[in-house]
């Protein structure tokens, strides 16, 4: 899913059996993560994990939130909105 918080984008993996690739980094149960902020401009996004053929280019206006100013964790947060399920 990819959803807004404040002024940034995120992708999450909604527990997914093979999980998602956001710009290379794996997100999902079996990972370190399962959510990873966009970065502004062209984002490629796999959900199915390597090999899928569900490939994404996701386009984010900039400037955005750098990655070193969010802090918290998807499950820290209830006031995200779903803008795109994946």
């Amino acid at each position: 899913m990819i959803e807004q918080r404040h002024e940034a984008y995120h992708v999450r993996d909604l527990c997914s059996t093979l999980g998602t690739i956001v710009n290379g980094q794996p997100i999902g149960d079996h990972f370190c993560t399962d959510d990873v902020l966009l970065r502004a401009g062209e984002n490629e996004v796999v959900a199915g994990g390597a090999g899928s053929p569900f490939v994404f280019s996701v386009s984010i206006p900039g400037p955005l939130v750098s990655a070193s100013r969010w802090t918290g964790k998807a499950s820290s947060y209830s006031e995200g909105r779903p803008l795109i399920p994946i």
